[in-house]
């Protein structure tokens, strides 16, 4: 890797990183019926932000078919609670969501 990649990668992840949203998931959730909305599980919300953003389509396929992202559909965002913390990454024209573990 050359050193200008690293240091645009890095300026990405912090971008990211600020762009990162704390909210409930009744605040993104009319975004569903767009279909633009997916849950990142198990994985690095900020890390897939970056493959989203690089168009890394050889990460996201992975992940579209390990199950680690999935395209939040009408009937999954019924079975979450309004009140439900989540994390949000927009990275247009897509929400990357994360569930925020309840205490």
């Amino acid at each position: 890797m050359k050193r200008w990649e690293v240091a645009v990668s890095v300026s990405l992840k912090e971008k990211l990183f600020n762009d990162l949203m704390v909210g409930y998931w009744k605040d993104i959730k009319l975004q569903v019926s767009h279909g633009s909305v997916f849950a990142v599980l198990n994985h690095d919300l900020l890390d897939v932000g970056i493959a989203l953003a690089t168009d890394d389509t050889v990460q996201i396929g992975a992940l579209l078919q390990s199950g680690q992202l999935q395209r939040v559909t009408v009937e999954k965002s019924a079975q979450l609670p309004d009140e439900q913390r989540c994390r949000f990454l927009i990275i247009r024209p897509y929400v990357l969501i994360q569930v925020v573990a309840q205490k």
